[in-house]
């Protein structure tokens, strides 16, 4: 197996996070297309092969972007900084709102008159066969249930996109590849007795499993030709070999068992990305990201194929990656969860209770952190404990917080401890 490598540029970060957050977000129509033609030829199916397709249909077709400067890719959109819509789940209010997107309070997006046209006649489509109203006609047989929504007592977003709040056993992706799960369930549908209704579900969804799999595996390699492309035409030798080496990486994972470093870190990215195409929903997470990673991370560095400093820049850009992942919401509901959020991996929680001087617990008191207003948290950041997070303060990622951070403060890693600086010094 030959070591791929890339050369450690210092600045390399911060040009990638100057390309993401210079950029107003932009809304995509492409997944909304894609995903519209797929149930259009789908319609008979069962609802998850349906998906399945559709999820196939979209990897194969939307845009594939290599932005400068980067060491993991894939993008959910054509746009630098861009949003996918989700119509399956509701449609009504972004028709409502499709003319708001560029002047509502919080949220901004950008979208062409093309686009709002193009979007309108897709929309049409889904009226009637959405997430939303499944929920709206099962709920509304019960008179309690609608009487307590219309007095506000019960509040239901009523499927606006995926559920989420899960963790995806990425771990098996990196060790197994998609290519080995996809064969075992191969092996699944071989054993399934036909004769068993009970079986007859289970045929659709291992089926789906394989569709999805392969799907993925697609996706991965339409990057590594792309990658392939822009290195022949790359003109500075540091970048085309940075691009060489990552078309060599997505020829082989997801499909493949990762090896190295890099590949790990690159096949979870991409499968996560497909994760988050396919519904979108809140808190899909990474997991024990330190337990899986680490066999990869420490074979590398003791051969020698990798240096901390060129593996640091690897997670630099993948936590870059995580903030390209922007969601659209209603106006109402990006008043309260402004920022474009969708809640990757951010851990908040509270210390262990105290205990007196003959060891029992002192209950009673808070143990939880407080936020106050316009505090950003970036991903993984862990924070413990009874603290206060001051206004308008911004906490890095991978950052461990046990005390009180004061307003208008700025906290990131600093090797090797945490560095404090106040936002308006040097103004």
């Amino acid at each position: 197996m030959a070591t791929v490598t890339a050369h450690v540029d210092t600045t390399r970060s911060e040009r990638i996070k100057e390309r993401i957050f210079q950029n107003i977000p932009e809304i995509s129509i492409e997944r909304a297309v894609y995903i519209t033609e797929s149930y259009r030829n789908h319609e008979a199916e069962p609802i998850v092969l349906k998906s399945a397709y559709a999820l196939d249909h979209i990897l194969s077709n939307i845009s594939v972007r290599i932005f400068p400067d980067e060491l993991i890719i894939g993008s959910q959109t054509e746009l630098s900084r861009g949003a996918p819509l989700f119509p399956e789940y509701t449609w009504k209010w972004i028709y409502e709102e499709l003319d708001d997107f560029e002047s509502r309070p919080v949220d901004k997006f950008r979208v062409s008159e093309s686009h709002k046209k193009e979007l309108r006649q897709i929309l049409h489509y889904w009226k009637g066969k959405t997430v939303t109203e499944r929920i709206d006609a099962a709920m509304s047989r019960f008179d309690d249930i609608s009487n307590a929504l219309e007095a506000g007592i019960l509040i239901c977003r009523r499927g606006r996109s995926g559920t989420g709040h899960i963790i995806p056993h990425y771990e098996r992706v990196l060790t197994e590849g998609l290519e080995g799960i996809a064969r075992r369930t191969e092996e699944r549908i071989g054993r399934l007795d036909y004769a068993n209704p009970d079986d007859e579900e289970k045929l659709f969804f291992l089926e789906a499993v394989k569709i999805v799999s392969e799907a993925v595996i697609k996706f991965s390699k339409r990057y590594s030709e792309r990658a392939r492309q822009l290195a022949e035409e790359e003109e500075n030798p540091d970048r085309k070999k940075e691009l060489q080496a990552v078309s060599v990486i997505c020829e082989r994972v997801p499909a493949q068992p990762a090896r190295t470093f890099w590949e790990a870190v690159q096949a979870l990215w991409i499968t996560h990305l497909a994760v988050q195409l396919e519904s979108h929903g809140h808190s899909i997470s990474l997991g024990r990201l330190d337990r899986y990673l680490f066999p990869f991370y420490r074979s590398d560095i003791e051969k020698g194929a990798i240096t901390v400093e060129f593996a640091q820049q690897l997670l630099d850009c993948l936590w870059l990656k995580f903030n390209e992942i922007i969601k659209v919401r209603p106006k109402d509901h990006a008043k309260v969860h402004a920022g474009y959020p969708v809640y990757q991996g951010v851990t908040l929680g509270a210390l262990s209770f105290p205990k007196d001087s003959e060891g029992n617990l002192i209950r009673g008191r808070k143990r939880h952190p407080t936020l106050e207003d316009e505090v950003t948290i970036y991903s993984n950041a862990t924070i413990l404990g009874p603290v206060v997070i001051g206004a308008r303060s911004v906490i890095g990622g991978n950052t461990w917080i046990t005390h009180d951070v004061p307003p208008d403060t700025v906290v990131t890693i600093d090797q090797p401890g945490l560095r404090y600086h106040n936002g308006n010094q040097g103004k």
